[in-house]
């Protein structure tokens, strides 16, 4: 098949496992943006309890200052958590594709010896997938 007649579907080897993948790396992003958040909102906490115990009084400047940051924080962490789960799908699925396809290969070629069918020969990943290795091993053992 040509890179020109490939669709989203043809990625989707395994979609429970690849699905499950990019919503964990998706999950693990959100949480990070979350982490981000809370650590941030008792950092400007205490920024402005520091100010009270100074006496500013509240139309004091280092609250204004303090605010447009905050402010200016969220807008930062927004973007940046936009482009975070979006990396994360994207990345997800490239990996779980890599990770998927050797996996489908190797269960029906392990499905067919238990079936007592002869394989018909050495086992081929694509160039980049993940557990090369075990198809060398297989193909040794084939040769054998």
């Amino acid at each position: 098949m040509s890179r020109e007649n490939r669709s989203f579907k043809n990625y989707l080897i395994y979609p429970s496992f690849q699905w499950r993948l990019v919503m964990m790396m998706m999950a693990l992003s959100l949480i990070s943006a979350l982490s981000l958040l809370i650590f941030q909102y008792f950092a400007f906490r205490s920024l402005n309890e520091i100010g009270l115990e100074y006496g500013l009084p509240e139309n004091h400047p280092f609250y204004l200052f303090l605010k447009q940051f905050q402010e200016s924080f969220y807008i930062v962490l927004g973007s940046s958590l936009g482009v975070s789960v979006v990396f994360s799908f994207v990345f997800g699925f490239l990996i779980s594709h890599k990770v998927a396809g050797p996996l489908v290969k190797m269960r029906r070629i392990f499905n067919e010896v238990a079936d007592r069918k002869v394989p018909d020969g050495c086992i081929y990943f694509r160039q980049g997938d993940f557990f090369q290795d075990v198809a060398d091993a297989y193909n040794r053992r084939f040769k054998q």
